[in-house]
């Protein structure tokens, strides 16, 4: 599945301004008291939701930093600022940084919804972050399966 994000508006200026904003929502809500019955599952699950915008702002950091173009750093440059090189294009650093965060978060999102949600539904739910974690991986990794 491929999916084409047009990154022309972004820069790394703005997604670090996002994850710092999503980090200190992270750090109230540690703080917060919640007075639920299930306030330990919505706690999680808010987190969970902020680990994973937190990832899609890593993801859109390394596509930015790889298809920054050159010519418009000058003045007098032509072209749009950034293009969407796509993951393939990724350093081999950047992949696996994201997997091994991308595998951290299966874990964490197992665990959430095991405790607030029945069985079954879980690997369909899963399917969308387990897809993108094969993007991340080498390719000699994903022919050994």
């Amino acid at each position: 599945m491929s999916y084409h994000v047009d990154l022309e508006h972004l820069n790394l200026e703005t997604l670090q301004k996002a994850m710092r904003h999503i980090r200190k929502c992270q750090n109230e809500l540690q703080k917060a008291v919640v007075h639920r019955h299930n306030a330990r599952q919505v706690v999680a699950e808010l987190q969970l939701t902020a680990d994973l915008q937190l990832a899609a702002c890593r993801i859109g950091r390394a596509l930015v930093s790889v298809g920054r173009n050159p010519n418009t750093q000058s003045p007098g440059g032509a072209g749009y600022s950034v293009i969407n090189l796509g993951i393939a294009n990724l350093t081999p650093t950047a992949k696996t940084d994201l997997a091994n965060r991308l595998l951290g978060m299966l874990e964490q999102y197992r665990v959430v919804w095991y405790t607030g949600n029945i069985p079954h539904g879980l690997n369909e739910s899963l399917n969308v972050l387990s897809t993108m974690l094969k993007q991340y991986l080498p390719e000699e990794t994903l022919s050994s399966d």
